[in-house]
């Protein structure tokens, strides 16, 4: 399943990058989906299981990287349009 992780800044973004760009993490830097936020940012897309977003989500709280929120994403058939929910918001 797709998740979007956000960040407050760019910078945290980046330093995400930084931290998983060496290991087997697949993720995709993209702007926030709108369905998120209206404003400008930067969002981790990345597409795994729910216990290893988990456990991405708390290497980031060790590391210091800080977000926004942690998203999941699922297709709506016919609809030709994303179901965004959330899984925790709040900056961390």
């Amino acid at each position: 399943m797709p998740y979007i992780i956000t960040f407050p800044s760019i910078y945290h973004a980046l330093n995400f990058e930084k931290k998983f760009a060496n290991t087997d993490l697949t993720f995709t830097l993209r702007p926030v989906p709108r369905e998120i936020s209206s404003s400008c940012g930067i969002a981790a897309q990345i597409t795994t299981d729910k216990g290893r977003i988990m456990s991405i989500w708390e290497e980031c709280i060790i590391s210091k990287i800080e977000t926004d929120g942690l998203y999941s994403i699922e297709r709506i058939k016919n609809k030709n349009k994303n179901q965004i929910t959330p899984i925790i918001e709040g900056q961390v």
